[in-house]
């Protein structure tokens, strides 16, 4: 069993990337290794800026989200096979797609704007094709028990907080707030998340779920 997060701003400095390796113990994934393909920025999978990062960083990518709504880009998967591709499921009817060319995860946009299917219809397609599950954006801290059901997720919280909010995380749906320097927020809440999300790691390490 495993279990997967990551932390990907393309924005974060060298710094910021080396330590949220250094405070969770490289259990998160940052920038490149995690590589979004920036649907959320510009509405629409930018996908000659993604490509250059693919070539530039393809000796670090771990994980990718394949582009939106590009079924005719599938030739990528053969290229960059070595890749764990996220194939971002808007829509049920995409599954043939998944299906047919044989992608091992299957991501749900957190956003329910962005898809046509509850989160347990989520659950029940990944159980009954034998797909591994991730929840793009997960913001879901209303459900932390969320986690136990999925493989991976990616999140911005840690640094919504510190520098969108000035705010500490503390916890699920406890932040305070504080005139310590960006980065020193930053920090706290990258180590309290991985804390809070710790439990979930550990119990796929030993099968628990």
């Amino acid at each position: 069993m495993v279990f997967i997060y990551a932390l990907p701003c393309l924005r974060f400095s060298s710094r910021e990337r080396q330590l949220i390796k250094k405070l969770t113990d490289s259990k998160a994934l940052t920038f490149p290794e995690f590589l979004d393909n920036f649907y959320v920025r510009y509405k629409y999978a930018c996908f000659k800026q993604f490509y250059a990062y693919l070539l530039k960083y393809k000796d670090i990518v771990e994980f990718a989200v394949y582009p939106d709504y590009r079924y005719d880009l599938h030739l990528l998967l053969k290229s960059f096979s070595f890749i764990n591709w996220l194939f971002p499921l808007h829509k049920k009817a995409e599954l043939d797609f998944v299906l047919k060319h044989d992608f091992t995860w299957v991501a749900m946009p957190y956003r329910k704007a962005w898809r046509d299917y509850s989160f347990q219809e989520f659950l029940e397609i990944t159980k009954q094709y034998s797909l591994k599950s991730w929840i793009l954006g997960w913001w879901w801290e209303s459900y932390p028990e969320s986690l136990a059901f999925i493989d991976g997720f990616d999140t911005t919280l840690p640094e919504f907080f510190a520098y969108k909010c000035s705010k500490i995380w503390v916890s699920w749906k406890q932040h305070i707030e504080s005139l310590d320097p960006p980065i020193t927020k930053f920090v706290r809440n990258v180590v309290n998340f991985h804390k809070a999300v710790l439990p979930y790691l550990k119990k796929a390490e030993i099968g628990c779920f």
